[in-house]
């Protein structure tokens, strides 16, 4: 756990952050709750938490196996004791995804931003998108607060896959090298196909779809990766350092 004062530039705003790594086992986890109480105690600013806290706080946070109420009370009971909310979310409501093959593969919940009640007072429209994992396992998270109460547009995936094709297309009619060409084609395959698997996280035929995707942008990447590295040795073989 690390945790900070920050105090925004622009005009002088204070607040605390905390960001939570948490442990894997139950008993480690005891310790985050005890220590986040204490802190919680000594708090009179605006409070934000983040991170992977390792642990569920709810039922519907596990798709692939069944939850017990053991499993989500510590966290929830802690969560109660330090008066923290959840803060809205954007974009998929799981945050971490073993890739599994079929109907083996499990989504859970375990990262999360949390906030106290003069963190909402002071910034009203935070919001956090989870985006999508691509070749890990966790969710890039990214966190956002607006200065009006406005509406806002979520994080639209399939916008972006649009720009995506687009730029395709525009690769292919310069004559782009193949290899470059074939790691952004992947790529925008691999974004489609999580985002239809996170639509339908229980849909065996799309989680073998988003594992081929995978693979192949794998595979392509370290191609391209590969090619890089050739043309970066020629050029110094041509003009030196």
């Amino acid at each position: 756990m690390i945790h900070c004062h920050v105090t925004a530039k622009p005009n002088g705003n204070s607040f605390l952050c905390t960001f939570i790594y948490g442990y894997s086992d139950k008993k480690g986890r005891e310790l985050l709750w005890q220590e986040l109480c204490t802190l919680a105690n000594f708090v009179s600013l605006a409070w934000v938490i983040m991170g992977d806290f390792n642990v569920l706080m709810a039922i519907e946070d596990r798709i692939g196996s069944a939850i017990r109420l053991a499993e989500i009370q510590p966290m929830r009971s802690c969560t109660a004791s330090c008066q923290l909310n959840e803060v809205k979310i954007v974009g998929s409501h799981f945050t971490w995804n073993k890739k599994q093959d079929g109907p083996a593969r499990v989504f859970t919940r375990i990262d999360r931003v949390l906030a106290n009640s003069q963190w909402e007072d002071t910034f009203p429209t935070t919001e956090v998108a989870y985006l999508l994992e691509e070749e890990f396992d966790h969710f890039p998270m990214v966190m956002s607060c607006y200065k009006t109460v406005q509406q806002k547009k979520p994080f639209r995936v399939l916008q972006r896959l649009k720009w995506i094709k687009a730029y395709l297309k525009l690769l292919n009619k310069a004559g782009f090298r193949t290899v470059e060409a074939t790691d952004i084609k992947t790529h925008s395959e691999l974004l489609m196909a999580q985002n239809a698997l996170h639509a339908n996280p229980g849909d065996i035929h799309l989680a073998y779809v988003e594992k081929e995707a995978n693979e192949a942008y794998h595979l392509a990447h370290q191609n391209y990766l590969s090619y890089l590295h050739q043309l970066a040795k020629l050029k110094w073989l041509e003009f030196g350092d």
